[in-house]
């Protein structure tokens, strides 16, 4: 809640639910540790895609992404790692050979959590 709200009052924000389950999928970019400008422009679209896809569903939502060593990484958090891959593999476009999604179920606290890696 805002600092002006919690002065004078108002309606209290709805809370948001906790994800804590990880899927990330790792994209292998072709043209160096980066990607080109075509290849960057192309994955960021796949995020943007997916951040919309899951803007209509409460299963989870997309955290973020990372460049580097010729891969683009989509950090997403849902409430189950399995349930929101199976949104994922639906919502997203084709993706290059090589494509994997990396779960985690469980907390991202919690050292015992059981990781898999799926090939897309």
């Amino acid at each position: 809640m805002s600092f002006l709200k919690r002065l004078f009052g108002g309606k209290p924000e709805p809370e948001r639910p906790r994800f804590t389950h990880l899927v990330q999928v790792c994209i292998p970019l072709a043209s160096g540790p980066f990607g080109d400008e075509s290849e960057r422009e192309r994955v960021l679209e796949i995020e943007d895609d997916l951040r919309d896809a899951l803007a209509k569903q409460p299963i989870g939502e997309v955290d973020g992404h990372d460049f580097g060593a010729g891969t683009f990484l989509i950090w997403l958090y849902g409430r189950s790692a399995s349930e929101l891959a199976e949104f994922v593999r639906a919502n997203l476009p084709e993706v290059p050979p090589g494509t994997t999604m990396l779960l985690r179920h469980g907390d991202v606290e919690d050292k015992n959590a059981r990781e898999e890696t799926i090939s897309l």
